[in-house]
């Protein structure tokens, strides 16, 4: 590189690299593990054995073989610090498989620049891009799916460009019951274009989810357990959805301990979803997600 950048903390928010001359990450691109989709998020993030929707590709490939139509999603989201995440999601029934195409983009912009001399008064943005294309196959009460991901950053002047690979299982035991088993980011990784050319392993994560339907399917309950390659302790995430009608529904969850709720409003072939993540309420560190869902 041709200047030491400290990125004190913010660029490490979004894509996971602090850099001073070429050291590796040790969470190389958080975004991956963050969570799309309004309603998985209102639900704690929960959503590997629910995965009844376009979300699946993201969370459990596996569940886009259940799509019983084209679905599309686009979500926003709102974060402090400066940091915009979006995500853009196209799936299609095929005779007995799914496809789908994905979009996640997410950055962090105005961050301030500092040399071994100190500030230099100028700012710099970092940011992320990953383009997922998922396929997935129905075996009786089971389905397999696998996403290939195009995987590309930049931080000032540097970027850097990689791939990455999910794999996922789902089950249905009995009619009420679901299962999922995932393999995130399975030897995943991305090379800078720096002098010695960095390269940073992305974190994989195993996770196991279920949900469970109650009072004729409308409320749902969910739970999943994950660990990341590289933490100590496991990640657990909850959520639970009821539907108060044929076109409301009402979440809560726990994503690994920070509270979450929200609401989707149907509208037909559209849906409306928002949920709202608590971080640190006092210095209004939540993120707020929208999500505008089509099937057709």
């Amino acid at each position: 590189m041709k200047r030491i950048i400290l990125v004190l903390g913010l660029a490490a928010l979004m894509s996971g690299a602090v850099y001073a001359g070429s050291v590796k990450s040790v969470d190389a691109m958080p975004v991956l593990r963050m969570g799309v989709s309004a309603r998985a998020m209102g639900m704690g993030s929960a959503f590997a054995g629910v995965s009844d929707d376009l979300a699946a590709s993201y969370y459990n490939p596996a569940g886009i073989a259940g799509l019983e139509s084209s679905q599309a999603s686009l979500m926003t989201a709102m974060m402090s610090n400066s940091r915009s995440m979006q995500w853009l999601s196209y799936g299609r029934p095929l005779a007995d498989s799914a496809v789908s195409l994905s979009l996640l983009m997410a950055g962090v912009s105005d961050i301030p620049e500092a040399t071994t001399s100190g500030l230099t008064g100028n700012s710099f943005d970092a940011s992320d891009m990953i383009v997922s294309i998922g396929w997935a196959k129905k075996v009786g009460a089971a389905s397999a799916g696998l996403n290939v991901k195009y995987l590309s950053s930049s931080i000032d002047d540097n970027s850097a460009a990689g791939f990455g690979f999910d794999a996922g299982l789902k089950f249905q035991p009995t009619e009420k019951l679901t299962t999922g088993v995932v393999l995130q980011d399975i030897a995943s990784s991305r090379t800078w274009d720096t002098d010695n050319d960095t390269s940073e392993k992305i974190p994989s994560v195993i996770k196991l989810g279920t949900a469970y339907a109650m009072f004729d399917g409308n409320m749902t309950l969910a739970l999943d357990i994950s660990r990341v390659s590289g933490e100590d302790d496991n990640r657990v995430n909850a959520g639970a959805e009821y539907r108060l009608s044929k076109t409301l529904a009402a979440r809560l969850g726990s994503d690994d301990g920070n509270f979450a709720a929200g609401f989707g409003i149907g509208m037909g072939m559209l849906s409306l979803n928002y949920a709202l993540r608590f971080e640190n309420i006092a210095d209004n560190s939540n993120r707020q997600y929208i999500s505008l869902d089509l099937a057709f």
